[in-house]
């Protein structure tokens, strides 16, 4: 990945816990984002680092959905969102070089 974009950051979005405040400042400074979604609709942190995502940077978001096609529906319209359709190493890959329009 660091390849395709070398001034790539990474920050880890909770996937148990509703923290996702801490992701406030790193969201308002890039210029994309790109989140790997891991069942929103079961996990409290990952919902609420969507929740965070709709409400400050819809339009500059792609949400990458792992595993649950079901996460769509609390994307907001102005969201892209990519489904990796599962999530072994081989469909994230394939979505996330549709995201980045290359090979991941």
């Amino acid at each position: 990945m660091r390849r395709l974009c070398p001034d790539i950051k990474i920050a880890r979005a909770p996937v148990e816990t509703d923290k996702a405040g801490a992701l406030s400042a790193a969201v308002a400074r890039a210029e994309r984002v790109v989140f790997l979604c891991f069942e929103a609709k079961r996990f409290p942190g990952q919902a609420a680092a969507l929740k965070l995502l709709a409400k400050t940077a819809a339009k500059k978001t792609v949400a990458v959905l792992i595993r649950s096609s079901w996460d769509l529906s609390l994307c907001p319209k102005a969201m892209t969102v990519v489904d990796a359709a599962g999530y072994r190493l081989v469909s994230v890959e394939a979505a996330l070089a549709q995201v980045f329009g290359g090979r991941a």
